[in-house]
């Protein structure tokens, strides 16, 4: 488990903790397991958070203007070589605004926007919200910059799955 506590208005941390923590709270007795802060160490998939940044490509390059409308019938999506991509909850949402997309977290409607914004793009976008690069450095050691690689030739599932 980790907790991370920003300033809002800078995005400085405040407070940040990770459990397991070492028994009775004595860091000297503490294993390098319960010694790391897994906030600035570990690796996760970002999940549905990430489609701000898609969303974000989007409406920045112009590929898609809010009340734009993106068929996500029949609230799944199939790509050659891979199980299907649904709705969270087997939801057919149908016709959606680019902006409802985002509301409701609609999957289909996301991975279509990235089929719009297209790889390269979303390449750049990675890049700018600070994927696979450090941040902290200078406050905390032992930061992961995480795994985004080369992101421009990716393929059209690989894409889906940013999305």
């Amino acid at each position: 488990m980790t907790a991370i506590v920003l300033e809002p208005a800078t995005g400085e941390i405040v407070a940040m903790a990770s459990a397991p923590s070492p028994p009775g709270g004595d860091y000297r007795d503490g294993t390098a397991n319960q010694l790391r802060l897994r906030g600035i160490t570990d690796q996760y998939e970002p999940g549905s958070t990430f489609k701000i940044v898609t969303a974000s490509a989007a409406f920045d390059e112009g590929v898609f203007k809010v009340d734009d409308v993106i068929d996500t019938n029949p609230g799944v999506l199939k790509l050659p070589g891979r199980k299907p991509i649904t709705e969270a909850k087997g939801h057919n949402y149908g016709a959606l605004t680019f902006e409802q997309v985002i509301v409701k977290s609609s999957n289909v409607g996301a991975i279509k926007i990235g089929f719009g914004v297209g790889a390269a793009r979303m390449e750049r976008y990675v890049r700018r919200f600070g994927f696979g690069q450090t941040a902290l450095k200078r406050q905390l050691s032992g930061e992961s910059a995480g795994d985004v690689g080369a992101l421009k030739d990716m393929t059209e599932s690989a894409l889906a799955s940013m999305s």
